[in-house]
């Protein structure tokens, strides 16, 4: 009996431990299983964090272009704001400006007006006042006539200022003819004879080259425009004293002027000092010029000079030889 419940034993424990044996194999195999499914999840983890970093990436790159965009279109609309608000001052300044301008206009307008009614209240002239001196020469309208503004009324000859003539002469003749020579007058019966100077010799441009244009200068009292008067030329030898060449003549902003040789003594002989003498212009040609002054105008004229001259300088005679 004995033997029996100990065999009973052993079976049962045999049982028992192939029971527990089984339970454990089902255990690691749930396990296994177990760490399969983890792994698998592991797996989809990594891939999600996977693309999570992918999303996140591309969420950066996506944000910095909108940045980079949005960064562009603020400076855009601060240039657009910054024109629009230079153009709006443009225009309240173009504005105030013509509101000024038509201010002065109306003010103008204003003025014109009370010279309208001005005019309109007072009483009519029929006398018309010239603000010169002369002699009248044309009339161009009659009494009664209607003129309109800027039209010419007449001529008014200024004897003030003297009058001119001109003619024109063969190169042979204008030979014997300087400027400064007095005319003589003919056949002159209308009071005291005119006195007339010759004051220019100019080629006359329409004969290509073979004459002159000689100009007079006429002076006396009596003389009226149009006038005819007779005279000869060129037959005696009367005119200014002082005649220099055009290239003495000189200016600066004291006035005109020549240079002139003044010598001096010294021990080592004479020395030729350059002197100032202010002159007038009386009349001149192409080549002449006629002067005035009021110093005596003697010995050397400086015409020209190898070298620029001024007052004061030493200067040296050209050589008569060379």
């Amino acid at each position: 009996m004995s033997v029996y419940n100990d065999d009973v034993k052993k079976a049962e424990a045999y049982i028992a431990y192939f029971t527990f044996q089984e339970n454990i194999d089902k255990q690691q195999l749930a396990i296994k299983k177990c760490e399969a499914t983890i792994a698998e999840n592991d797996k989809q983890l990594n891939n999600c964090k996977e693309s999570k970093n992918a999303l996140t990436e591309i969420i950066a790159i996506k944000d910095s272009d909108l940045q980079s965009q949005l960064s562009s279109s603020q400076k855009e609309l601060d240039s657009l704001n910054l024109s629009l608000e230079r153009r709006l001052l443009e225009i309240k300044l173009e504005a105030e400006r013509h509101a000024y301008d038509i201010e002065k206009l109306e003010a103008r307008i204003d003025k014109q007006k009370a010279y309208i009614v001005k005019l309109e209240n007072a009483q009519l002239s029929t006398e018309v006042l010239a603000n010169v001196t002369g002699t009248v020469d044309s009339i161009y309208v009659i009494s009664g006539e209607e003129v309109s503004v800027g039209n010419a009324l007449c001529d008014i000859s200024l004897a003030e200022r003297g009058y001119t003539m001109s003619f024109s002469v063969t190169n042979e003749q204008s030979a014997r003819i300087r400027v400064g020579d007095i005319a003589d007058i003919e056949y002159y019966w209308y009071g005291e004879t005119p006195v007339a100077t010759v004051v220019s010799i100019k080629s006359d441009p329409s004969s290509r080259g073979q004459s002159k244009i000689v100009t007079l200068s006429v002076t006396g009292e009596d003389l009226y425009n149009g006038q005819n008067i007779s005279f000869t030329l060129g037959s005696s030898n009367k005119g200014y004293s002082n005649v220099v060449p055009n290239n003495a003549v000189r200016e600066d902003n004291n006035g005109t002027f020549i240079l002139m040789v003044e010598a001096k003594q010294t021990p080592l002989g004479n020395r030729y000092i350059a002197k100032r003498v202010d002159v007038k212009v009386v009349a001149s040609d192409e080549t002449n010029t006629a002067l005035s002054s009021s110093e005596n105008l003697w010995d050397y004229v400086i015409t020209t000079s190898s070298l620029p001259v001024t007052e004061g300088m030493q200067v040296r005679l050209a050589d008569k030889d060379k």
